[in-house]
Parts: C-alpha cells; sequence; structure tokens
C-alpha cells in the first residue's frame, strides 16, 4: 500500500466546512437570527466562525508545504555546512593548537592528551613492535642506508623480451 500524499488532500472536516460555509451563505441571511446549541448567532457570525475554522486548516496545510521546503532546503545545504564546520575546526586548531581551549568558544572539543602508559605497556608495546619488524622483515633507516645491492658483470637482453633461458648442457637423444 502506497502512502498517500497528504499535502493536496483534504480532510473530511475541512470538506465539510467547506460545504457548510457555501450553505450558510446562500441560506442564512446575514443580520437574521438563529439558534445554535443553544447559543444565539447571526448569520454573518456563523459564517465567519465557519471561516476562521477553515482558515485554520489553510494555515495548516501551508505550514506543512512550507516545512517540507525548508526541510529541502536544510538536507540541500547540510554537506556544505558540514565541510565549513570541518575547515573552521582544521583553521581554529591550526591558529591556537589542537589541544587549546579556544576550540571550545567555537564549539569543537579540544584534543586529549595521551595518558602515559605504564611500564608494563611500555614493555608490551615495544616487545609487539619488534616481533612485527621480525615477521614482516622491516628495518630502520640505517639498516636500509647500509644495504646495497650487488651489480652484476653482464646483462643479456633478447629482442623478444623474454628472460634468456640458462645453456643447457649436452644433446637431446
Amino acid at each position: 500500500m502506497a502512502a498517500k500524499d497528504q499535502s493536496n488532500s483534504v480532510s473530511g472536516l475541512e470538506q465539510k466546512l467547506q460545504v457548510a460555509l457555501v450553505g450558510v451563505q446562500a441560506l442564512l441571511q446575514p443580520a437574521q437570527s438563529y439558534v445554535l446549541g443553544g447559543v444565539s448567532y447571526t448569520g454573518q457570525v456563523v459564517a465567519q466562525m465557519v471561516t476562521a475554522f477553515l482558515a485554520a486548516f489553510a494555515a495548516h496545510t501551508d505550514a506543512q508545504r512550507q516545512e517540507k521546503t525548508t526541510l529541502a532546503q536544510r538536507r540541500l545545504i547540510q554537506p556544505q555546512a558540514k565541510a565549513f564546520l570541518k575547515v573552521l575546526q582544521e583553521f581554529a586548531a591550526a591558529q591556537w593548537g589542537a589541544d587549546s581551549q579556544e576550540l571550545t568558544k567555537l564549539g569543537f572539543t579540544p584534543r586529549k592528551k595521551a595518558a602515559p602508559l605504564s611500564g608494563e605497556k611500555l614493555v608490551l608495546r615495544t616487545a609487539r613492535t619488534n616481533a612485527t619488524r621480525k615477521a614482516r622483515s622491516t628495518r630502520g633507516s640505517r639498516q636500509r642506508a647500509a644495504i646495497h645491492g650487488q651489480i652484476p658483470d653482464s646483462v643479456q637482453i633478447h629482442v623478444d623480451g623474454a628472460d634468456p633461458a640458462p645453456p643447457q648442457g649436452g644433446a637431446k637423444t
């Protein structure tokens, strides 16, 4: 079942009020008094009351349309606003420092300082780093600088671009 678009639909009560207004204007004399629910009204007052009720319904419908329009506008500019705030935060962090209290004046949370590691955690971190380096065969900058490749004495190049096969000894039988 598809959702009904309520922006153009008129409720049953609103339809009844519209029909009643047409009937009141056609049938009741503006200056003559009528008793409705034990209260005396003139035809003009009855028409004004029905018109006021319809105005409230129309105002609600207009507000719903306005809400849809403004919501669409908000959704359209939301990515731009987020991007602007990100740039503003980066500017503020560069201007006053990422852990500065001036960031709070702009509505941003300063970066927390890292808690100092306990001796046990430092040993664990070092052990993990060394294990990772060993597993990946990674080297430090000084270790890398000490490694030099050996240049071969001669290089063979084939026309077809394939690597040359090493010479096979002996004849085929």
